[in-house]
């Protein structure tokens, strides 16, 4: 559930660049992409959490100037860098508003198209570019044409790299 957005829609080759401009202005340029160090380069706090409600996934708190990422405290290593990008898309592309609250849930870090929820969409594919860049995907698959092996290399889930591929007609 996202409360609080910006109603910008963003094509998917704007959200690219976005990712790529991120990396290259904090000097981001091998894999796998720390999402953390991102987040932190960028003034946004990092933190662990235990949810009342087992569903979410994630949430991004912005407070005036200060801002914040929490996520599920139980969650994988790869789960927890996808969820860690999902919120930095929502700063990046979303964080129009004084205050903001993104509160993900389980089902929107799974969202990859529709309208019902652009801004969720949109993260999601914030994040994918953002730890798996396309050039490097591109470049990296000509040689392995293994899921397995690139979603151990970028460090994200096999089905994280699997959108990816299909987003990139690999």
């Amino acid at each position: 559930m996202a409360v609080a957005s910006s109603g910008r829609s963003y094509t998917i080759e704007d959200i690219e660049k976005k990712a790529d401009q991120i990396r290259e202005d904090l000097g981001i340029i091998s894999v796998p992409v720390d999402p953390v160090l991102i987040a932190n380069k960028l003034g946004i706090k990092v933190n662990l959490a235990a949810f009342n409600e087992d569903d979410i996934a994630g949430m991004f708190v912005k407070r005036g100037a200060n801002r914040s990422i929490l996520v599920r405290h139980s969650d994988v290593p790869t789960r927890l860098r996808f969820t860690i990008a999902h919120e930095i898309g929502h700063d990046q592309l979303h964080f129009g508003e004084p205050s903001s609250d993104f509160i993900d849930v389980d089902a929107d870090l799974y969202r990859i198209q529709g309208k019902s929820n652009r801004c969720e969409t949109q993260a999601n594919r914030f994040a994918a570019a953002l730890l798996m860049p396309r050039e490097e995907v591109k470049k990296r698959w000509i040689n392995s044409k293994s899921v397995k092996e690139l979603a151990s290399l970028f460090q994200v889930s096999e089905e994280a790299m699997g959108y990816r591929l299909d987003a990139l007609d690999l």
